[in-house]
């Protein structure tokens, strides 16, 4: 036994397999039960290799490849005329869209013409109008020109829908008139306008009036159109309208119908902040809390003389409250006499520049809220997407990149289906404007270092500036949490 098991080590050791000698029974069972399973593994894989060149031999033999090239030519000559189809297709509708622009151009009657150009100003430029054909008339079309879309009267909104009727309007008289010059009579007809549009609509008439020497009467029940009006008409450097009151022309008398309509409620007191604190003190003023991002100007005198209540006070009882008014004062024998040798006007000039300087480098990197206004003055937002959006701008406090990315995201019913061009335009308007600040938003540090470099730091006594920064920069911090 020792011979045999010398001679089969030998063996192992030939093989290269001397390793093998030291492992156990069940180490060896394990291995045996390994290669048995290659085994199998490469007895199929020769299997499927003879099965692939029986495959290949078949393919050599038979016509497959030739049947497949054969199909990809005829298919490629069905493409080839699909393309010549729809290249004739679209130089048709070339054709015809030329067509159609010249006819306008030179067969469009003068009173589609003329409102054209009305409805055109109307909206600001963003509506074109054109006569379309219908299956039994034609009718007009309003041609969105951001979005290419062509909208029937009743898919308007009733401010466009509004305009494109006063504008056509407009135009038929100024034709049947025959020379003659005639006055207009408009019976609340910007009712439906937004403040955007109602002062386009008022600018325009206003210069119709002047260039052809025409009077238009305005009929309206709300008392604010006439400042609306007069607002308006002034931007265009014309004429100030004539206001007629019917209700006094009824009665046939201007006088007033007694004491009361010469009664004046006198100014209400302010507060006295006789042994208040300044918090306290804010507290009963109902002091708005600071916030930056609109600006100095509109700050209350608190956040600048928090430090001293009864100068604050006289303040207020001379009808100063807000920070920008103290520009407006500067100069005048009243801001010598306010606070009289309590606090030299310089130095509350000083406090409003450095309260001005922190409010600018707060608002860098963060952006002014978007508004109402701003979209309108976009462009961008169609009639259709306008409510909602500006629904959504609220909710998100202005903030124009959340904005951006609630659209974007087409999760909210009221932005769906908002076009990318449009979303474009919206995000190259507010990074114009400043409602996107691409810099970096300064920390209290940073912040703190830029304003007392400010000419407005150093002219204040030492330690006046630093104080005035870290109690604007804990108010404003409180007031965004």
């Amino acid at each position: 036994l020792k011979s045999q098991n010398d001679l089969d080590l030998s063996e192992l050791a030939k093989a290269s397999e001397k390793a093998l000698a030291g492992l156990d029974e069940l180490s060896l069972d394990q291995l045996r039960d390994e290669l048995l399973r290659s085994t199998k593994e490469a007895d199929d894989l020769r299997d499927k290799i003879a099965e692939i060149n029986a495959e290949v031999n078949a393919a050599r033999s038979g016509h497959s490849v030739q049947d497949l090239i054969a199909e990809r030519d005829e298919s490629l000559a069905k493409l080839h005329d699909r393309r010549a189809e729809a290249l004739y297709a679209l130089a048709g509708r070339f054709l015809m869209e030329g067509v159609e622009q010249e006819y306008e151009q030179t067969q469009m009657p003068r009173v589609l013409e003329r409102a054209r150009e009305l409805f055109s100003t109307f909206t600001h430029h963003q509506y074109e109008l054109h006569l379309g054909s219908a299956t039994e008339a034609a009718q007009l079309i309003a041609t969105d020109l951001q979005s290419g879309e062509g909208l029937e009267l009743d898919q308007l909104s009733d401010g466009t829908r509004a305009q494109l009727l006063l504008a056509t309007r407009i135009a038929f008289a100024e034709e049947v008139e025959q020379g003659r010059t005639l006055p207009l009579f408009l019976d609340e007809a910007l009712d439906h306008s937004d403040p955007a549009r109602y002062k386009a609509i008022v600018r325009s008439l206003g210069r119709v009036a002047a260039d052809q020497d025409r009077q238009i009467f305005y009929l309206t029940s709300d008392p604010a159109d006439v400042g609306r009006i007069q607002h308006a008409l002034s931007e265009e450097n014309c004429e100030s309208p004539a206001l007629v009151d019917l209700g006094l022309v009824r009665r046939n008398a201007e006088s007033v119908s007694g004491p009361r309509a010469l009664h004046v409620e006198p100014r209400p007191l302010v507060s006295v902040p006789e042994g208040l604190s300044a918090d306290e003190y804010g507290a009963v003023l109902g002091v708005p809390p600071l916030d930056p991002s609109r600006g100095y100007a509109d700050q209350h005198f608190f956040h600048v003389l928090w430090y001293d209540l009864d100068l604050l006070h006289e303040f207020l009882t001379h009808g100063i409250k807000r920070v920008g008014q103290w520009r407006t004062v500067l100069g005048t024998p009243l801001a010598d006499k306010l606070g009289s040798n309590l606090k030299p006007p310089d130095e509350i000039s000083h406090r409003s520049d450095l309260l001005e300087n922190f409010c600018e480098l707060w608002r860098q990197g963060r952006g002014q809220p978007i508004d109402l206004d701003a979209l309108q003055d976009s462009g961008a937002v169609s009639d259709v997407y306008f409510d909602g959006v500006a629904e959504m701008a609220e909710e998100l406090g202005g903030d124009a990149e959340k904005l951006l990315d609630a659209i974007r995201s087409r999760e909210d019913e009221r932005s769906r289906g908002f076009r990318a061009n449009a979303l474009e335009k919206l995000e190259r308007f507010m990074r114009e404007n400043g409602f996107i600040d691409d810099h970096p938003v300064l920390d209290a540090e940073g912040l703190r270092l830029r304003a007392l470099a400010s000419p407005a730091a150093t002219y204040l006594p030492d330690g006046i500036a630093d104080e005035c920064l870290n109690r604007w920069w804990t108010l404003a911090e409180r007031a965004n949490q």
